[in-house]
């Protein structure tokens, strides 16, 4: 999971009150991101579920996690806003969830060699590890890729 704040404690507070509930409903906790805005607070929740997040799947999780959320005093008394969304289709891809959650999705590459987007790499995640990741091009060729050497590696959108 990707932290946007200093207080990892914070973070870590507010997914212990909602992954349980998250997952009771059948929903992964994709990460969680915090913004502060003067003295308020936008908390925003990215869940995933096989299949995609609708808006009713926002809405009964918006409605599940406020409650106990407000009942701990999430913001020590400060006002906030909770909002709850998919991670899109135009988040990269970077934690070993990521790479699971795009296993076979066709996805556009860009190395830290290869930095000029006419020249991306677009494929298939095949395999990945800690370390590479494995990519099945257009042509059927698999590239290993190391994952330091990824500049950007987003899902790929054909329009």
């Amino acid at each position: 999971m990707i932290i946007y704040m200093d207080n990892k404690e914070y973070v870590q507070k507010i997914e212990s009150i909602i992954k349980p509930i998250l997952e009771k409903l059948s929903y992964e906790l994709v990460e969680i991101k915090i913004e502060n805005i003067g003295i308020k607070k936008n908390i925003t929740i990215f869940i995933y579920k096989t299949g995609g997040i609708s808006l009713d799947d926002c809405v009964l999780v918006d409605k599940e996690v406020s409650i106990p959320l407000d009942k701990v005093d999430i913001s020590d008394g400060h006002p906030y806003t909770l909002i709850i969304s998919s991670p899109g289709l135009d988040r990269p891809i970077i934690s070993n969830d990521d790479f699971r959650r795009n296993l076979g999705v066709k996805v556009d590459l860009v190395t830290k060699q290869n930095e000029n987007l006419k020249n991306k790499i677009v494929g298939y995640i095949k395999e990945y590890s800690d370390t590479e990741v494995s990519i099945e091009t257009k042509l059927g060729k698999t590239l290993v890729v190391e994952r330091t050497n990824i500049k950007t590696l987003f899902p790929h959108l054909d329009f």
